[in-house]
């Protein structure tokens, strides 16, 4: 499951993500994207941080990033 905060005037949406399986029984992450213009958006983010906070319960750390171009 995902929640995100849209900023409107800013173009930008902050979301954290919470789901099970993968390198845990449970993980959680955030998603930040970006729009510059009408064009371009910026996307990073990660599925698996809790491997930062309790790396002896949760040992994967992963992260990802996106830039899409809208013609």
């Amino acid at each position: 499951m995902q929640f995100a905060k849209v900023f409107t005037p800013l173009q930008m949406a902050i979301g954290v993500n919470a789901h099970g399986g993968g390198y845990g029984v449970f993980n959680a992450g955030i998603d930040i994207s970006k729009t510059f213009g009408s064009m371009i958006e910026l996307r990073l983010g990660s599925n698996s941080l809790l491997g930062l906070i309790a790396a002896d319960a949760f040992t994967g750390i992963g992260g990802y990033g996106t830039i899409t171009v809208k013609l």
